[in-house]
């Protein structure tokens, strides 16, 4: 049985950063950009790809943004292997959802 993981989540977020140049100093959020491995237009054929490549009974784990319901909704269509039943998603923070594609 393999298991594969693949962080897709989009690529502009926060981060609070300490400003220590003002007496008793202040917290300040700044907008930043992080460059993940996969570019959006790449994702999903990328998961198709490694989704495909899993034996029988292997998962495909993907980190995401938001919610994939729309690729479970695809995958649910045009993948027999694809294994719905025992599809899990689970929400670890506000941006971060990890959602497990079983294969049949």
């Amino acid at each position: 049985m393999t298991s594969t993981t693949l962080d897709v989540r989009d690529t502009v977020g926060y981060r609070h950063v300490t400003d220590f140049d003002t007496p008793g100093y202040r917290t300040s959020s700044r907008r930043y950009s992080q460059q993940y491995e996969i570019p959006p237009q790449q994702r999903h054929p990328k998961i198709h790809t490694a989704f495909e490549e899993l034996d029988a009974g292997g998962s495909l784990t993907i980190i995401n943004d938001h919610d994939p319901k729309p690729l479970f909704y695809g995958m649910q269509v045009e993948i027999d292997a694809f294994d719905a039943g025992n599809y899990a998603v689970e929400q670890r923070d506000d941006n971060e959802f990890a959602a497990t594609f079983p294969k049949q």
